[in-house]
C-alpha cells in the first residue's frame, strides 16, 4: 500500500483513516481505496474507485462497534506495536502521551483487518465497465445468518449519515490523450477561421461606414448650394466621365486589347457560322434518312401488293434472260455514249434519280437504253471494259455481230448459215492488263461439222445460251470445243467428238 495525495473534500464529522492506493494480484486491477470513520453513526465508510475506467465501486458500510471486537489490545502484536512506536519517540527524544499512541496503533490494526478482507468481486462482473468490491470472511470470523457470504461487521448505509465528497479523476489513455489534442488543433483552427472573419467584417464594415459619412457630409454641403451651383457640378462631373470614358477607350484600342478583342469576336463568329452549317448538314442528312425509309416502305408495299399477281415459272426465266441478254449490235454505239453512262451513274448515286428510276423497273422490252443498263449490270461492266479499248472498234464490232447471231441461234432464231458467212475471228490479245471478250471460232469441216454452242449446251446439259461474257487472262488454259453434226435434218444435232484448243485463262 502506498499513500497518495488527498482526494477527499474536508468536512466535519468524520475522519480519514486511510488514503491512497491498493493493488489486487488477481483481477490485476490497481484501485483507489479511502476509509472514513464517522464518530456520530459510529461507523466506518469504504470507498473504491477504478481511475482507469473511471468507475466508482458501491460503498460499503462496517461497524465501528462489532469492529472494536476484533481488535484485541492484549493480544502480542497490539502491545508490540504500542512498544516499537514508543521506543521511536525515547530515541528521538520526543514527548509523546500513551492514550493518543494506544488509539493510533488501534486505527493501524483495524485498517489491517479490514484491508484483508476487501476483495474485487470478478463473478458475474464486466470488471472494463463496472466495479463491485466485497469483505470476505476469513477463517474465525462470524458471518450473518441471513447471509454467509458476508462477515457481521458490514451494515448498511445509515440514514443520518452524509457521505464523504471525494474527486477522483479517470487516468487519461494515450488514444484519449490523442483525441483530445486533435480537437484542441480543431477548436484552435474554428477559433482562427472565426478570428479571420471577424476582421475582415470589421474592416469592410469600417470602410463602408467611412465612405458612407462621407457621402452624408458631401450630400449636407450640397443641400447648401445654390440651384445653378448643382446644375454646374452635374455638368462638370458629366464631362470629367466622358473625358474618363474616351481616354481608357482610346488606351484600350491603342494596346493589344484591340487585336485580342477582334481575334474573340472572329472566333466566336466562325464558331457560329460551323454551328450553323453543321446543323444545316444535319438537317440535309436527316432530310435523306427520312426519303429513303418512304422509298423502301414504298417499294415494300409495292412487292406486296404485287405478290399475289407474279408471273409464273417459264414467265419469270424468260424475263430474267431477257434482262440479261441485250442487243448486241447497239454495244458499240453505246461505247461512245459517255452521256448516258454517266447519266446512269449519277441516277443511281443520287437519291432523287434513284427515286425516279426504281418505279420504272419492269420489263427491259419497254425500257430505254440507260434503263437497261441500270437493269443488267452485266452490260455495264461490258461498256466498261469497251470503254477502255479506244483502238478497236472494228474487232468488238465483228465480235458484236457473232455474238448477236449466236443469241438467236440459241434461241432458234438463225441458221448456221449465218455463222458460216462470218469471217474467222482470232481472239484479241490482252492490251495493257485489260481483259477482252472473245466468240467461239467459226469453222467449215466436212460432213457439217462446226462448233456449236448449242451443242456444247446440249452435251454440257445445262440448258443455257453459251455467254459471250467470258474474259480470259494471258495464261495458257485449253478449251474443250465439242463439235456438233448438223447434216441429217430433222434428228437434231449429234455430238462426234471434242477438240481442245488453246485459250486464255478466265480472270
Amino acid at each position: 500500500m502506498a499513500s497518495r495525495k488527498q482526494s477527499f473534500v474536508a468536512g466535519d464529522g468524520f475522519d480519514v483513516l486511510f488514503d491512497g492506493s491498493k493493488s489486487f494480484w488477481k483481477t490485476r486491477s490497481n484501485l483507489d481505496i479511502l476509509i472514513a470513520s464517522h464518530k456520530k453513526q459510529l461507523c466506518i465508510e469504504v470507498v473504491s474507485y477504478n481511475a482507469e475506467i473511471g468507475v466508482e465501486a458501491p460503498r460499503i458500510y462496517l461497524s465501528s462497534m462489532l469492529l472494536s471486537t476484533k481488535i484485541n489490545p492484549q493480544s502480542e502484536e497490539f502491545v508490540s506495536k504500542l512498544g516499537a512506536k514508543k521506543e521511536a519517540f525515547n530515541r528521538q527524544k520526543k514527548s509523546y502521551s500513551v492514550p493518543e499512541l494506544t488509539k493510533e496503533v488501534y486505527n493501524e490494526l483495524m485498517l489491517n483487518y479490514i484491508m484483508q478482507r476487501l476483495n474485487v468481486v470478478s463473478e458475474g462482473v464486466d470488471l472494463t465497465k463496472e466495479l463491485k468490491m466485497t469483505i470476505a470472511h476469513m477463517n474465525g470470523d462470524t458471518v450473518k445468518d441471513d447471509d454467509p457470504t458476508l462477515v457481521d461487521f458490514v451494515i448498511n448505509c445509515p440514514p443520518s449519515l452524509t457521505p464523504v465528497t471525494v474527486n477522483y479523476q479517470k487516468k487519461a489513455s494515450a488514444s484519449e490523450i490523442s483525441r483530445a489534442q486533435h480537437k484542441m488543433q480543431a477548436e484552435n483552427a474554428a477559433l482562427r477561421n472565426a478570428t479571420r472573419l471577424a476582421e475582415l467584417t470589421a474592416s469592410a464594415t469600417e470602410n463602408f461606414k467611412l465612405m458612407m459619412e462621407e457621402k452624408r457630409r458631401i450630400a449636407a454641403e450640397m443641400r447648401t448650394f445654390s440651384k445653378a451651383r448643382l446644375r454646374w457640378i452635374k455638368a462638370i462631373n458629366r464631362v470629367l466621365i466622358q473625358n474618363y470614358i474616351a481616354a481608357v477607350t482610346r488606351r484600350l484600342l491603342n494596346s493589344s486589347f484591340a487585336d485580342w478583342y477582334n481575334a474573340i469576336v472572329e472566333k466566336v463568329a466562325a464558331e457560329a457560322a460551323a454551328e450553323a452549317e453543321a446543323a444545316e448538314m444535319a438537317e440535309k442528312a436527316a432530310a435523306l434518312e427520312r426519303e429513303s425509309i418512304a422509298r423502301q416502305r414504298s417499294i415494300l408495299q409495292a412487292n406486296v401488293s404485287s405478290k399475289s399477281g407474279r408471273m409464273g415459272g417459264g414467265d419469270r426465266a424468260k424475263n430474267k434472260v431477257a434482262r440479261r441478254s441485250l442487243d448486241n449490235s447497239q454495244l458499240p454505239s453505246l461505247i461512245n455514249t459517255t452521256d448516258l453512262a454517266s447519266t446512269s451513274n449519277e441516277s443511281i448515286k443520287t437519291p432523287s434519280g434513284a427515286n425516279a428510276v426504281l418505279p420504272s423497273l419492269g420489263s427491259p422490252s419497254g425500257k430505254t437504253l440507260p434503263e437497261k443498263l441500270l437493269l443488267d449490270p452485266m452490260e455495264r461492266r461490258r461498256q466498261a471494259r469497251q470503254a477502255a479499248e479506244p483502238n478497236n472498234e472494228e474487232k468488238s464490232s465483228k465480235v458484236s455481230r457473232i455474238g448477236k447471231a449466236l443469241s438467236r441461234k440459241s434461241f432458234g432464231g438463225e441458221t448456221e448459215v449465218e455463222l458460216r458467212s462470218l469471217a474467222l475471228v482470232t481472239p484479241p490479245t490482252m492490251e495493257s492488263g485489260v481483259s477482252q471478250r472473245i466468240a467461239l471460232p467459226a469453222a467449215t469441216t466436212t460432213n457439217g461439222l462446226f462448233p456449236s454452242a448449242t451443242g456444247a449446251v446440249a452435251a454440257a446439259g445445262t440448258g443455257r445460251p453459251p455467254s459471250l461474257r467470258e474474259s480470259y487472262s494471258e495464261k495458257g488454259i485449253k478449251l474443250t470445243v465439242p463439235l456438233i453434226d448438223t447434216t441429217e435434218s430433222g434428228k437434231g444435232p449429234k455430238l462426234l467428238e471434242s477438240k481442245s484448243v488453246p485459250r486464255r485463262a478466265r480472270m
